[in-house]
């Protein structure tokens, strides 16, 4: 997958997410940091979804990755930053962004937070990254 390909794809993807989030849950989001807060409230309703009535693993990896590439394109928009495509493992292809030496993979703390701990903050998450991108 090409660089092109690949901005296109996460685009899509965050622009997904947003549908999702107006669909679902009557949530406007605008792709300002100040809208992550609305993506922690919405993650951790689908956690606690997902603990009454589990969500199947396609339905929990397709959602990682909307909110995970909506997290990622309001770092990009902030501090910048490339998406890389990762597909060593044919089997658990990823992306994640990165910006400087760093690298975050947006898409693996929204599982995180769905799957294992409902108390990961996502809004902490994007402001302490992008505070050390910036600093």
């Amino acid at each position: 997958m090409n660089k092109t390909e690949l901005d296109q794809l996460m685009q899509q993807a965050a622009s997904d997410a947003v549908d999702y989030a107006q669909q679902q849950f009557q949530q406007k989001l605008d792709f300002s940091t100040d809208s992550i807060t609305q993506i922690d409230e919405l993650v951790g309703q689908l956690a606690q979804r997902h603990r009454q009535k589990p969500l199947t693993d396609a339905e929990v990896f397709t959602l990682s990755n909307l909110f995970g590439a909506y997290l990622g394109l309001v770092f990009q928009k902030t501090v910048g930053g490339e998406w890389v495509y990762h597909d060593a493992d044919q089997q658990a292809p990823f992306t994640s962004l990165h910006y400087g030496n760093r690298e975050y993979a947006f898409a693996s703390v929204v599982y995180h937070k769905l799957t294992i701990n409902p108390e990961v903050m996502l809004r902490e998450y994007l402001r302490l990254a992008i505070a050390n991108s910036t600093q």
